[in-house]
């Protein structure tokens, strides 16, 4: 989630049922984050438990696929649970190619014309702010003023995966898809963070001790993404360059969580028009700055499942006009990412990073700023690590500590997987070889009463 949160502390494995407020205290944004996470797995374990992984209503079977124009599905109207979560379609249904979360091109993205292949729904969450969708502000303090909260989404999201036996069976070949998504993007490369003293730790004594580890002078929420799909980067040989097989695994980092963004008015060329330049210098822009264009289309497509995932860019600021709040780019997007950032439909913005690409290379510790450092430490056995585009982790970062808070072992900082993004999957429909006709596969449930 890109959300200015000071801490996300819900760890399933302390099995709190309860967040319960003291009188006189502050209330923090923590607190109400864990209740809310806390009731969260409460319900979606029941309703998983209860239905299973996933299963729709009989009495509203919503997800029914069944065959629509060259290259399109339609699908029906109603309500389905995949580990819990409600993905809903609207009261007319949809199809295919419109789905409203699916922003997909109807040349490149057109069924096959004939199986075999499997259609299943993937289900996850993102976050939306006032950018996406300007009601969550409450305009009674101030056109420019706080946005208070944020929001979760589900976003669900109707894909085809090609079987390669071209003679497999229904039953064999959902066996080899559900065998694909368990080892879709895994092993999964896991994160070590910690803060050390810095090498000036002796003589910049102007914002904190010289003993602290971590020398920012505010506390902070940092975000560590992976930018580009793909495996670290190979050792370079002596005497050569490294070489690899594949793409290259990149990520970015921001000291808030990603969460500083500017709503786009227009973009034409290099010139991007904001809203706004942000409320103060903290959360605005500056010469320099590392920013990425996103839009509605582009955010949900991060969770493309095939090779080689979302096309994303960086581009730098070159110049400001701050009375016109135009801002001026080191190129055009759209020789990398195309239309995307153009259409206000689908609520444009930049999102400003805190350092340029850099590819995710195992073994050492990366340097991200005052002392905060990373670790791709890799996985054991024989394949590689992979990474998957828009899964990150979080380091809070405090300045009473002089520490970021990460969990410790014997060894020092734990290895962890990725926080998100979370994605959960559930076959609808199995066509077979030479035909177009969906057969169904999806399970339904009938009420307790």
């Amino acid at each position: 989630m890109y959300l200015d949160l000071s801490r996300v502390r819900f760890d399933a494995a302390k099995h709190y049922s309860a967040v319960l407020l003291q009188q006189g205290r502050v209330i923090l944004d923590s607190d109400v984050t864990e209740q809310n996470a806390i009731l969260q797995h409460y319900l979606r374990t029941v309703v998983a438990d209860l239905i299973g992984p996933a299963a729709s209503p009989a009495g509203a079977a919503g997800f029914a696929l069944t065959p629509g124009s060259a290259g399109d599905l339609a699908v029906s109207a109603g309500r389905m649970y995949v580990d819990g979560i409600l993905a809903e379609t609207g009261p007319d249904g949809t199809t295919y190619l419109t789905q409203p979360d699916g922003y997909l091109d109807p040349d490149q993205d057109a069924l096959p014309s004939a199986g075999p292949y499997v259609v299943y729904l993937r289900v996850w969450e993102r976050s939306v702010t006032f950018c996406q969708d300007p009601d969550i502000r409450e305009v009674a303090l101030g056109i420019h003023g706080p946005d208070t909260t944020g929001r979760l989404q589900v976003v669900w999201q109707i894909a085809f995966w090609p079987v390669p036996d071209a003679k497999a069976t229904q039953d064999a070949a959902m066996a080899d898809w559900e065998q694909w998504i368990t080892t879709l993007y895994q092993p999964a490369g896991p994160l070590r963070a910690r803060a050390t003293q810095p090498e000036d730790s002796a003589t910049d004594i102007c914002s904190v001790s010289p003993q602290a580890q971590y020398r920012g002078r505010e506390n902070q929420n940092y975000r560590v993404e992976i930018f580009r799909s793909g495996a670290a980067a190979p050792p370079a040989k002596k005497g050569r360059a490294a070489t690899s097989a594949g793409p290259t695994a990149t990520f970015v980092w921001s000291r808030e969580m990603g969460s500083v963004v500017f709503a786009i008015q227009d973009l034409a060329g290099a010139e991007v028009t904001l809203a706004s330049l942000g409320r103060d210098l903290p959360s605005g822009l500056e010469l320099g700055d590392w920013v990425e264009v996103v839009d509605d289309a582009s955010a949900s497509r991060i969770a493309d499942d095939q090779a080689p995932g979302p096309t994303r860019a960086l581009f730098q600021v070159m110049a400001i006009d701050a009375v016109n709040c135009v801002v001026t780019l080191d190129r055009d997007p759209a020789g990398d990412i195309a239309g995307t950032g153009t259409n206000p439909a689908l609520h444009p913005l930049l999102r400003r990073w805190d350092a340029a690409l850099a590819d995710v290379t195992e073994g050492g510790w990366l340097d991200l700023e005052a002392g905060v450092q990373i670790q791709f430490p890799g996985v054991t056995g024989s394949e590689p690590a992979q990474y998957r585009s828009g899964d990150y982790w979080l380091i809070p970062a405090r300045t009473v500590l002089g520490d970021v808070i990460w969990p410790q072992d014997d060894t020092g900082p734990q290895a962890l997987p990725p926080a998100g993004i979370s994605y959960h999957y559930a076959p609808l429909a199995f066509v077979a070889a030479g035909t177009s006709e969906p057969t169904v596969v999806r399970t339904t449930f009938g009420p307790v009463a």
